[in-house]
């Protein structure tokens, strides 16, 4: 067991502050089988070195000339938090001492210091600096697989929603697909047989070829803006929330429960903002979806977009999604945000849409702002500080 401490100490570098010739001496002689030294009289040089390369301890006494020890201590915490710093005191100056612990050192020694406890205390500090950098991987490794798993759960809520829309799609598809087939029907029987086309004939066939070649680009249209709402993407880039909206009301217009509803947008001017496509594409389908099943039977659902001030005049973007649906009972108004908490009815949803939309909100320094009223429908805004 020692022999594995002994290893680990090995690797570790201590630079020592002291302009004492014999104090420094001393160290030297206990220290110099176990660890890598580093030896300066004052800490003003010090400093410098610590800039270029940080050690894992550094030994400093409170007494020098040009700067105290505590001074070098708040310098290197500055530098690098992580460096734990042992202070060296006589007696006549342990109080400072223990000014020093609150000012972040890890411990102090009094000298004549005791040898065993100074090997004690250098290696315990050692070992408090390696398990904060394996603490801060962890924390990097948690932060990265807490990402994967927003990455992860946006795909699923995709791939939910684009069941849904699979219908629609497929239906509103095979409209134009059936018309060109018509049309190409038509052409084919007027050219049949005939080896010249002029006059109205040559124009009857400009006109279905067109109307042809715009059937079929709007079916193209129809297929990609539902594989480009599928795509997921890492990566941030300039954002227009208004083309982003009306992404997601096209896709919405395909499905067969919107002919029930009137979707108007209402659309200002905005700045465009620096984020996740996929992020505000997953927030306004939550939204539309749950203004979509407030309502009951017909009804009207506005998306609105424009700049407002807060009461400190500070300009936020404001998308606001408006229904005539059922509404929300005030009780339920105040858990809204909570995850696996549904106003829907069993079966029908999964209760994070809100919470997932909040989070990602927050994110971006932002609010949801719910207003609702039971019978009469609900206003949902989501503002977003302009910066």
């Amino acid at each position: 067991m020692q022999k594995a401490q002994t290893v680990r100490s090995k690797l570790a570098t201590l630079l020592i502050i002291d302009d004492n010739p014999n104090i420094r001496e001393s160290i030297k002689m206990v220290l110099e089988d176990t660890y890598s030294l580093k030896f300066f009289e004052d800490g003003i040089t010090a400093l410098e070195h610590i800039k270029e390369s940080p050690p894992d301890l550094v030994i400093s006494d409170i007494s020098m000339p040009r700067m105290n020890g505590i001074d070098v201590l708040r310098h290197i915490k500055k530098i690098d938090p992580t460096i734990q710093v042992i202070m060296l005191t006589g007696y006549a100056s342990v109080e400072s001492a223990r000014a020093a612990v609150r000012y972040g050192a890890y411990d102090y020694i009094v000298k004549p210091y005791d040898t065993e406890k100074f090997l004690d205390t250098i290696e315990s500090s050692i070992n408090l600096k390696h398990q904060i950098l394996e603490d801060s991987k962890n924390i990097d490794k948690i932060k990265d697989l807490n990402k994967a798993m927003e990455r992860d759960m946006i795909k699923s809520r995709k791939l939910a929603y684009s069941g849904q829309l699979s219908a629609g799609i497929i239906h509103e598809v095979s409209n134009p697909l059936s018309a060109i087939e018509g049309y190409l029907h038509i052409i084919q029987k007027k050219i049949s047989n005939k080896n010249i086309l002029d006059g109205e004939e040559l124009e009857f066939l400009k006109k279905y070829i067109g109307i042809t070649h715009n059937q079929l680009k709007r079916s193209i249209r129809i297929i990609r803006n539902h594989l480009n709402f599928l795509q997921i993407s890492n990566e941030e880039n300039l954002i227009d929330l208004n083309e982003c909206l009306e992404e997601i009301l096209t896709l919405l217009k395909y499905q067969n429960i919107t002919v029930r509803i009137d979707m108007k947008s209402e659309f200002n001017d905005l700045p465009k903002i620096r984020g996740n496509s996929d992020h505000f594409q997953q927030i306004f389908m939550n939204m539309l979806y749950n203004a979509i099943h407030a309502i009951e039977k017909n009804g009207v659902i506005v998306v609105r977009t424009e700049i407002v001030l807060n009461e400190e005049q500070k300009r936020f973007i404001s998308i606001s999604f408006i229904d005539n649906g059922c509404g929300i009972p005030t009780d339920k108004l105040e858990r809204i945000f909570e995850p696996f908490y549904t106003t829907k009815a069993k079966g029908v949803g999964t209760g994070l849409g809100m919470a997932i939309s909040y989070e990602i909100i927050k994110k971006y320094d932002g609010d949801i702002i719910i207003k609702s009223t039971p019978g009469k429908g609900t206003k949902i805004s989501i503002l977003i500080p302009v910066k």
